[in-house]
């Protein structure tokens, strides 16, 4: 179990988990928020909203960074000289 939290919340720095946890802590709030009093504030939405395009373009750079890195380490020349 604590392999799999491990592996749930590690994605590859430790601040973007703690984003992860803050997006799952209002996620309930919102669940909850929304069962009490069939409601979500718009703050609330824009936080999530916020949090997601973050953990989004995260990942993104992640990709792309993996990506590019090969051909670097290759020795290929982008310089334009």
């Amino acid at each position: 179990m604590k392999n799999f939290f491990k592996e749930m919340f590690s994605m590859q720095e430790k601040r973007i988990s703690t984003i992860i946890v803050s997006l799952i802590a209002c996620l309930i709030l919102a669940f909850y928020l929304y069962i009490s009093r069939m409601d979500i504030p718009e703050t609330l939405k824009g936080i999530i909203l916020a949090q997601t395009y973050i953990i989004g373009g995260v990942n993104g750079v992640n990709v792309l960074s993996k990506i590019v890195k090969p051909k670097i380490d290759e020795g290929e020349d982008y310089s334009d000289g």
